[in-house]
């Protein structure tokens, strides 16, 4: 003790019950014996037993430190790394001890800026991954823990999403990855849902799903109704789990389509003038009717090819023509070029246009007709020649 009295039986004491064995220890609580910061010390031990107290040990010295710790930290909750569903709240308490009590604080990713909250975190809907640092200081010095908060799915829904009304009730949906995987992607989710025209939206019961793979970015649904509304919406799924549904792409599909007409054999006149002849289509929006349009499309490229260049012609049925019955449409040789081959198909014309119907392939001529010959009637001396005959 800093008392220089060497009569040691009036220092402070400690009376410690003996344990056995050869060693006995002994901590003295800093606040309890008012236990100063830097300061130095001396000890002497005694024995005693039911008789008397025994001789002291010779004095030991020691001095004390500043009394300050450094900080340590843990989580409450404890889980590092954190998962959470997406767009999902998150807090997280980063629990600070030493000596002098630090201060704590926390920082996201890179930045340097202190959140607000002190040693509380607060993340509202997470879309992606974070990673903060929770910071603890004292005057004994500085400690930082790493937290890392997954988001188990993707927490954006996919972009640019489209849906496109094709012939035969089906429709095209299109789109692009979304912005925040989350994780390697794993697939798609479609849902659709009919909504009839007395109903502003569906039920929760009237949506379908359909899986497609992670690759995909368009898919074609099929069979559906005609003239009627549908809601799309899609889900993307990472190997965290499933991700934001997007907001619903509203459609609706088109009318029903006539179906392609039976094409005969092409008939080629001497001057090319072509003779198209086919079979009338239903009009599928008016039963026991007929269509009465088509367009007639022909090429002398490869008619297989996508970027096939077609010449077209549109063809009303002309009245006092029965359009239940068969037609017939003629080209002009005068569009054609002599000594070639040419594929032709028809498409009805409804509310919508049809599909085409099979190709019909034909080969123009030379396009050039020879004279008729010429008639002598030697009886009247009189000589009959066609028109534009030179004689």
């Amino acid at each position: 003790m800093p008392d220089a009295d060497e009569k040691y039986q009036r220092w402070p004491n400690v009376q410690v019950p003996a344990k056995g064995g050869d060693i006995g220890e002994v901590i003295l609580d800093r606040d309890t014996h008012v236990i100063l910061p830097n300061t130095v010390y001396r000890i002497r031990v005694t024995a005693s037993n039911e008789l008397s107290e025994g001789p002291a040990t010779p004095k030991t010295f020691f001095r004390t430190g500043s009394g300050e710790v450094a900080p340590s930290l843990k989580l409450e909750p404890p889980d590092n790394p954190a998962s959470v569903k997406p767009l999902e709240d998150y807090s997280v308490i980063c629990v600070g001890t030493g000596i002098p009590a630090p201060d704590v604080w926390w920082t996201l990713g890179t930045e340097v800026n202190r959140q607000q909250g002190g040693s509380q975190l607060r993340l509202s809907k997470l879309s992606k991954d974070i990673v903060a640092v929770c910071h603890a200081q004292n005057n004994a010095g500085v400690e930082e823990l790493t937290l890392n908060v997954q988001v188990r799915g993707p927490g954006t829904p996919p972009n640019e999403i489209v849906a496109i009304p094709l012939p035969s009730q089906i429709l095209s949906i299109e789109w692009a990855p979304p912005d925040e995987p989350n994780g390697k992607l794993t697939g798609y989710v479609l849902h659709y849902a009919e909504v009839p025209d007395e109903k502003t939206a569906p039920a929760d019961d009237d949506w379908n799903k359909v899986r497609v793979g992670p690759d995909a970015n368009k898919y074609q649904l099929e069979a559906l109704k005609a003239k009627t509304n549908y809601w799309v919406r899609l889900q993307a799924i990472s190997d965290r789990g499933e991700g934001i549904i997007s907001d619903p792409v509203k459609t609706r599909t088109l009318p029903l389509a006539p179906k392609a007409p039976d094409v005969m054999p092409i008939e080629v006149h001497p001057n090319n003038t072509v003779l198209v002849k086919f079979t009338p289509s239903d009009d599928p929006e008016e039963e026991g009717k007929k269509v009465k349009s088509y367009k007639i499309i022909y090429t002398n490229e490869d008619p297989t090819l996508e970027d096939t260049k077609w010449k077209e012609i549109i063809w009303d049925i002309p009245q006092g023509v029965d359009p239940s019955k068969q037609l017939q449409v003629f080209i002009e040789g005068s569009y054609l070029d002599p000594k070639t081959k040419y594929h032709v198909k028809v498409i009805p014309i409804g509310v919508i246009e049809g599909p085409p119907s099979e190709s019909q392939d034909f080969d123009t001529q030379t396009g050039v007709v020879p004279p008729d010959q010429p008639l002598i009637h030697v009886d009247t001396d009189i000589l009959k020649v066609p028109a534009g005959t030179d004689y």
